[in-house]
């Protein structure tokens, strides 16, 4: 055998990767929503979710299921202002 390698195990060149996209600030400001994502008025579980948690961490982390958070935020992200 050779000391050569052979060209099954020569490593192949990557592509070159993307360079990331660059935004403007001012323009993403302009056109992103203030308010949470909705479908058919009824607010995304994300959201609802992040809320609550927070409404949740706010209160001191209070033992129970945590409904009441759940349901503020929903109340509260449906009906903004």
């Amino acid at each position: 055998m050779s000391g050569k390698a052979s060209s099954h195990s020569a490593s192949r060149p990557q592509p070159a990767k993307a360079a990331p996209r660059q935004t403007n600030p001012a323009k993403a400001a302009d056109t992103t929503s203030l308010q949470p994502p909705t479908r058919n008025g009824v607010p995304d579980v994300e959201a609802v979710r992040a809320r609550a948690y927070a409404l949740w961490t706010h209160a001191g982390c209070p033992t129970g299921d945590g409904v009441e958070f759940w349901l503020r935020a929903e109340q509260e992200l449906s009906h903004p202002g």
